[in-house]
C-alpha cells in the first residue's frame, strides 16, 4: 500500500482508535482552554475568590466538605444545618467530584478545589465520547471522528450550561447513546453490564437530571434488548439497578416534597419551539439574527436553549431530502428510542408551548400535578437526548449515502459550526469574573476567627419577602466566607430548602432569654431585627454594621477591631 493510500484509509476508512481518541480529546483540550483559560482551570483566577452564580453555591458546599471529617452517607456534611447536616448534592457540589477530591485532600494535606479542572475535563471527554459514537456508527475514520467531536463540543445546549457545573457534563448522555448503540446481540454481556451499571453510577452522582435522561435512554436500550434476549436485558437491567441503589445509598438520596415556589417555576425554564433553528449567538451571522429575546416567552427560556448547530442542520437537511428511505429504516429499526426521544420532545416545552414570543397553547395542570413535576422544573433541559441523538443520526446517514463524500461533508459541517460556535466562547469566557463584594472581607475575616460558629438570624431560607436582595445577597457572602474558613454555619443555601424556620424562630426567643454561646458569632439582619431587638443580647455584646448587626460574647474585642467606624 502506497502512503497516499495508507493516509487516505486513515483520514476516511479506519484509523487506530488511540489516534481518533487523541485528537479528539485535543480538540476538546484546545477548546476547554480557549473558553476557560489556563488561571480557571487551576482554580487561580479571580472568578475563584468569589463565583457569581450557582458555582458559590457549590464551592461553598466543597468548602463545608472538605473542612471535616468523613459521614455516611459520604456526601454528608455535618458542617452547617445542625444537627442534621446538609448533603452537599442539594449544593450542587458534585458528588463524585468531592469524594474523590476530598481524598486527594485528606492525603496530601493539598488545599485546593477540583472544579475548574473538573469543567475543563467536561470538554475532554464530550469530544471523546462523540468519536466513540462516531466509530460505533461505523465512522471509523480520523476526519469523521474528529467531525462529531467538533458537532457535539460546539453544541449550544453543551457550550451554553457552562454556568452549572454539573449539568455540563452532557458527556453522560453521550456515553448512554453509545451504550443503547453497544446493546446488540454482538456485544458480549459482561462489558455491556459494566458499561450501562458505570454510567447510570455516575450520573447519579453527579445530577439527578442527567441521570434521569441516562434512565430514559437506558430503557429504550432495554426495551430493544428484550424483545431478542431477554436475558441479555435482565442482566444489563440489573447491573444497572445494583449501581443506582449503590450511588443512591452511598450518596444518601432522599426525596423532598416539592414546595410551593418550586411548583411555581415549572415550565419557565423550558424548550422554545424556535430554539432549535435559532441560535442565541453565531459568529457568521449573529448580525442578521433576531434579538434572543424572540425566543423568550416566560422570562427563564434562555435556560432550556437548544440550538442543533447550523452544521447539524445542514446534515438534517441533507439526510431528509437525500436519503429519506435511510431515514424511514432507521425509525423503524429503532423504534423504542424514537419513543422515548418523542416523549422526552414533548416534555420539553412544558406545560406551555411557546413559538417566540407568542404561547401557542397551554395544559392546565392541578396544583398536585404541578407539584409532582416540579422536582424537574428545567423542563427544555430534556431536550438534549434528541439533539444529540439527530446530530449523530444525520452524520451517519449523510456517510453512508455518500461515502468519502459524505465525510468530507460532515467534516465541513463540523468545522462550520466549530468556528460558528467562537461566538459563544467569548461570552463563556467573560461570564467568569469574580462577583462583586458586598462586605469588606477583611473585617469580616478577623470577626469570624476565634469563632467556630457564625449563626445569620434569620438564616437565608427563613428571611421572608419582607427581607431585601441585598440582605439575602450580603448573607449569601458571609456564609461563603464561613465555609472558606472552615467554620460551621447554623444553615445554608440549598438546591431545596431543610430548615425549620418555626423552630429556628424558638431558637432565637431561647438566647435572648439563656444568653449567646461564647464559641458562635451571631450576625442579625432586617427587618427581622431591629436595633430594639439586637439589644436583648445584651447592649455590650452587639455592633452594629452597615447591614444588621453583629454579636460575640467571648471576642467583643475583635468585634471592636474588626468593625470599629
Amino acid at each position: 500500500m502506497t502512503r497516499r493510500a495508507r493516509a487516505e484509509q486513515i483520514l476516511f476508512d479506519a484509523a487506530p482508535l488511540w489516534l481518533v481518541l487523541t485528537l479528539s480529546g485535543a480538540l476538546g483540550c484546545a477548546i476547554g482552554l480557549r473558553v476557560f483559560g489556563l488561571p480557571y482551570v487551576l482554580g487561580t483566577s479571580a472568578f475563584w475568590s468569589y463565583p457569581v452564580g450557582d458555582a458559590v453555591t457549590m464551592l461553598t458546599g466543597w468548602n463545608y466538605f472538605v473542612h471535616e471529617g468523613w459521614h455516611f452517607p459520604l456526601t454528608l456534611t455535618h458542617a452547617t444545618n445542625p444537627p442534621g447536616g446538609v448533603n452537599i448534592i442539594y449544593m450542587d457540589s458534585i458528588p463524585i467530584v468531592a469524594i474523590f477530591a476530598k481524598l486527594i485532600a485528606t492525603l496530601t494535606s493539598a488545599q485546593f478545589h477540583p472544579y475548574g479542572f473538573w469543567h475543563f475535563t467536561l470538554y475532554v471527554l464530550q469530544a471523546i465520547f462523540a468519536a466513540l459514537i462516531a466509530r460505533r456508527l461505523g465512522m471509523r475514520g480520523l476526519l469523521s471522528g474528529l467531525a462529531c467531536a467538533a458537532l457535539f463540543v460546539s453544541t449550544s445546549a453543551f457550550l451554553m450550561r457552562f454556568y452549572h457545573e454539573g449539568l455540563n457534563a452532557h458527556f453522560l448522555v453521550l456515553w448512554a447513546l453509545l451504550n443503547y448503540l453497544r446493546s446488540t446481540p454482538d456485544t458480549r454481556i459482561r462489558p455491556l453490564a459494566i458499561g450501562w451499571a458505570a454510567n447510570l453510577f455516575c450520573a447519579l452522582l453527579i445530577h439527578p437530571y442527567l441521570t434521569t435522561m441516562c434512565l430514559a435512554l437506558a430503557t429504550a436500550a432495554h426495551l430493544r434488548m428484550a424483545l431478542t434476549d431477554r436475558r441479555r436485558a435482565a442482566i444489563c437491567a440489573a447491573s444497572g439497578v445494583a449501581a443506582l441503589s449503590l450511588a443512591w445509598i452511598g450518596a444518601g438520596y432522599t426525596f423532598q416534597k416539592a414546595s410551593q415556589g418550586e411548583a411555581a417555576v415549572f415550565g419557565l425554564s423550558s424548550l422554545n419551539l424556535m430554539s432549535p433553528l435559532v441560535p442565541y449567538s453565531s459568529a457568521f451571522f449573529g448580525k442578521w439574527l433576531p434579538p434572543a429575546t424572540i425566543q423568550e416567552a416566560t422570562g427563564f427560556q434562555w435556560d432550556g436553549q437548544n440550538f442543533l448547530g447550523f452544521g447539524v442542520i445542514a446534515l438534517l437537511v441533507t439526510a431528509l431530502v437525500a436519503a429519506r428511505r435511510s431515514v424511514m429504516q432507521l425509525v423503524r429499526t429503532h423504534w423504542c428510542l424514537c419513543v422515548v426521544l418523542l416523549i422526552l420532545a414533548m416534555y420539553a416545552p412544558g406545560n406551555r408551548w411557546a413559538l417566540g414570543k407568542w404561547i401557542i397553547f397551554e395544559i392546565p395542570l392541578s396544583d398536585r400535578v404541578r407539584g409532582m413535576l416540579a422536582t424537574f422544573r428545567g423542563t427544555g433541559r430534556f431536550f438534549w437526548p434528541v439533539g444529540y441523538a439527530i446530530a449523530m443520526a444525520s452524520a451517519m446517514v449523510v456517510v453512508r449515502r455518500f461515502g468519502r463524500r459524505g465525510i468530507i461533508a460532515v467534516s465541513a459541517a463540523g468545522l462550520f459550526q466549530l468556528v460558528d460556535s467562537s461566538a459563544s466562547w467569548d461570552v463563556i469566557h467573560g461570564a467568569f469574573v469574580a462577583e462583586k463584594r458586598l462586605l469588606d472581607w477583611g473585617r469580616w475575616e478577623r470577626a469570624v476567627d476565634g469563632h467556630t460558629v457564625v449563626a445569620a438570624l434569620p438564616s437565608y431560607s427563613c428571611l421572608g419577602g419582607a427581607a431585601s436582595p441585598h440582605t439575602y445577597a450580603v448573607q449569601r457572602e458571609l456564609e461563603f466566607i464561613a465555609a472558606a474558613h472552615g467554620k460551621h454555619t447554623i444553615d445554608s443555601r440549598t438546591a431545596r430548602s431543610f430548615t425549620d424556620c418555626a423552630k429556628q424562630a424558638t431558637d432565637v426567643d431561647a438566647l435572648t432569654r439563656d444568653g449567646l454561646a461564647g464559641d458562635t458569632l451571631y450576625v442579625l439582619f432586617p427587618p427581622a431585627f431591629d436595633a430594639e431587638r439586637a439589644a436583648r443580647f445584651g447592649r455590650h455584646q452587639c455592633v452594629e454594621f452597615d447591614d444588621g448587626w453583629v454579636c460575640s460574647t467571648a471576642h467583643r474585642d475583635v468585634l471592636d477591631a474588626a468593625f470599629a467606624k
